[in-house]
């Protein structure tokens, strides 16, 4: 009975630490950016980035150019930084927006991925009893342009 009493408060503050915390209302920023110029907005920074990160493998690297790629990318939708990480703040405490958002953002992406031509396959070397063999790459055509706009440091 004693450890059910010891146990109990432990139980309770457990459970009260676990309630909703997002459900607190967050005022709506006075610049907030709508949802679709969001998602927008989000594909095309996840482009950028996923640009940089094949290229670099150090954020430091890659982070000032990204930085600027972002911004370019704000002024394209005719907004800035602040208003961005303000709007998505406010989404972040509207978790099904939020989420509504990113699933949007992930179908962009799956649709320019689709459009994209596809990786050259590679044949596995082929031994004709000699033990040596040569490997062949397939060629394959370019069904439309990509964006290879990605900047090196020598543009710093």
């Amino acid at each position: 009975m004693k450890k059910l009493l010891l146990i109990l408060p432990v139980i309770i503050i457990g459970l009260a630490s676990c309630h909703d915390k997002t459900s607190v209302s967050y005022p709506e920023p006075d610049r907030l950016i709508g949802k679709e110029e969001m998602i927008g907005i989000m594909t095309e920074l996840s482009v950028a980035e996923a640009l940089y990160q094949m290229k670099y493998i150090q954020v430091t690297r890659y982070s000032y150019l990204l930085q600027q790629d972002a911004d370019s990318i704000f002024r394209i939708f005719g907004t800035d930084k602040e208003a961005y990480e303000e709007s998505m703040t406010y989404y972040a405490h509207h978790q099904e927006e939020l989420a509504e958002m990113y699933q949007a953002v992930k179908a962009n992406l799956e649709k320019r991925l689709s459009g994209l031509p596809q990786e050259p396959e590679v044949d596995l070397p082929q031994t004709n009893g000699s033990g040596t063999g040569d490997t062949t790459i397939k060629e394959i055509s370019d069904t439309g342009k990509i964006n290879t706009r990605i900047r090196t440091e020598e543009d710093l």
